[in-house]
């Protein structure tokens, strides 16, 4: 045990304190469990409201796709309401959306020396905040329509590719090798 705890103390005084990239999860979409083009529709509507700052916008059920729930339209809302700061983070050098489906902060020393701690912090705050949303939205559409977890994936990676088409040109993603792309190139 004393050994154990030596040892842990030892890596981390050798490494010190270092940002510790994401995990990077693959999606294995199953678009047969999804009714693919009322998702792929509905995302891009949704993601074109919360581009726009519409905070007005109600997804509507489609032929297959139930959309007109409480916690789906509150989620859309909070998203719109906060998209035009989230767009805004989107300008900057420090962020891309990756294929999961969530906005990722790059936290480096170019980052750093470039913003205050609390810019820093509110920026942290923002991500956090519209990661999580996203994340309602994806399971509550899931539930909403009895989809089981392969229809997740799908789910996400719709959303995902309706965001990177609504996005103005300039913004960064996530391309299908991992590498990082900006929208109009």
């Amino acid at each position: 045990m004393v050994r154990h705890i030596f040892w842990v103390v030892g890596v981390a005084a050798v490494t010190g304190c270092v940002t510790v990239p994401g995990v990077r999860s693959e999606l294995r979409p199953d678009f047969d469990a999804v009714p693919e083009q009322a998702l792929r529709q509905a995302a891009l509507e949704i993601e074109q409201a919360v581009l726009a700052a519409d905070g007005d916008y109600v997804p509507q059920d489609r032929e297959d796709l139930v959309l007109d729930t409480e916690l789906i339209r509150q989620t859309v809302r909070t998203r719109a309401l906060r998209g035009e700061r989230v767009n805004e983070l989107r300008d900057t050098p420090w962020t891309y959306e990756q294929r999961s489906g969530v906005l990722r902060l790059r936290r480096g020393r170019d980052y750093r020396n470039a913003t205050t701690r609390e810019q820093r912090r509110q920026h942290a705050a923002l991500v956090y905040r519209e990661n999580d949303s996203r994340w309602t939205l994806y399971e509550a559409i899931q539930k909403a329509n009895d989809l089981d977890s392969r229809g997740y994936d799908a789910i996400r990676l719709a959303f995902f590719e309706a965001r990177v088409e609504a996005m103005p040109p300039g913004q960064q993603y996530e391309g299908p090798d991992g590498d990082l792309r900006q929208t109009g190139e």
